[in-house]
């Protein structure tokens, strides 16, 4: 157990404060990580994750729906040529592809992924706004806290 402001922090208390990562991601890259073909996912920000924490897939365009899951297992920030040569053979995309993501960063962030998990009905966004009014999909990606509304939303919908 390790001790935070005095506080011990046992498992089950580190679990409860987990936060995920609920991106916005093209359908195309959604289908690839959750079909187990692509298990790098990049950012031109760096994210803040935890190892075992979720990536919570947000597909946009013209599905608008959460569609899966899949848990960190590392996260890399690195000068894009090193992040590109270190996650290039593990991805469906090409050299070209990857260059023009990254056009005009120096950094990028890449997360390790695995255990995707497809979500047996996709949860639209009419449907989160219906229990979760002020609902607004991440531009890139944002923080959700293992307590949020939303985890449990997508608890109760995908037992």
């Amino acid at each position: 157990m390790k001790t935070k402001k005095g506080i011990k922090l046992t498992n089950k208390t580190k679990t409860a404060l987990r936060r995920h990562v609920l991106v916005s991601i093209l359908p195309k890259w959604a289908d690839q990580i959750l079909s187990g073909a692509k298990s790098w996912e990049y950012r031109k920000v760096a994210i803040n994750a935890e190892k075992d924490s979720k990536l919570i897939l947000y597909a946009s365009r013209k599905l608008h729906a959460i569609v899966g899951e899949a848990t960190i297992e590392k996260v890399l920030i690195e000068p894009v040529d090193l992040l590109i040569q270190h996650t290039i053979k593990e991805v469906p995309e090409t050299l070209d592809e990857l260059k023009k993501t990254f056009a005009g960063k120096k950094v990028g962030c890449a997360i390790k992924l695995k255990n995707p998990t497809r979500y047996p009905t996709p949860l639209s966004l009419n449907a989160i706004r219906k229990e979760i009014p002020n609902f607004r999909p991440p531009q890139s990606f944002y923080y959700v806290s293992n307590d949020a509304p939303l985890i449990r939303l997508l608890t109760k919908c995908n037992r």
